[in-house]
């Protein structure tokens, strides 16, 4: 008979572990769905309606100064927006780098007009360099590309360095700064040359 009730007392301590494991089960249950539901909720509000949004309406060289002609305001969801400070209606400013059409303009894709045109078409972690025109051959002009090379050597000391200005008198190119003075090295030796590359 004693036996029979401490079976029944083990019994009945039973449900209540469960219930407690059950509810547990239960909250964890229900954070998840809210969770889920939270999710779905952002992403159908970033996907539900548009913001309107400044695009270039034709391609913007570097350098080049911003006009209204320039931009055109279009209707994006959310979720397509850029999370970096558009540029503002009626900024202005001079192009960093080279903007291709339809691209999202960014207020930090342009700078106000402190600088000389030579200087804000340097990109960043360039300095310019000029060349006489007499000390090369290339046919260079604005915005084209040069590797630059030294005799005897097989890999050139610089790529794809980009014209950022000409004159009759002199090219000036946007060098590495890691490789301006190799570069003013060998021009001032008459070692350097130059290769026009073509669009890749």
């Amino acid at each position: 008979m004693r036996r029979i009730e401490f079976r029944w007392r083990r019994r009945v301590s039973h449900p209540r572990t469960w219930w407690w494991f059950a509810t547990a089960l239960m909250v964890l249950s229900v954070i998840q769905l809210e969770s889920l539901r939270s999710e779905a909720f952002e992403t159908q509000q970033r996907w539900h309606g548009t913001v309107s949004v400044p695009q270039a309406r034709s391609p913007i060289p570097a350098g080049a100064k911003l006009t209204g002609d320039d931009i055109e305001w279009t209707e994006l969801p959310p979720a397509a927006v850029p999370d970096e400070p558009l540029l503002l209606e009626g900024q202005t400013g001079y192009a960093t780098t080279d903007i291709s059409a339809g691209e999202i303009l960014l207020s930090s894709r342009f700078t106000e007009p402190a600088q000389s045109q030579v200087a804000r078409a340097l990109p960043e972690g360039t300095q310019a360099v000029a060349v006489p025109r007499s000390a090369t051959d290339a046919p260079a002009e604005r915005g084209d590309h040069l590797d630059l090379w030294v005799p005897g050597r097989s890999q050139p000391i610089a790529t794809r360095v980009t014209v950022i200005h000409t004159t009759e008198e002199a090219i000036t190119f946007a060098a590495p700064s890691s490789r301006v003075s190799e570069i003013s090295d060998a021009l001032f030796a008459g070692a350097l040359r130059f290769t026009l590359r073509g669009p890749e």
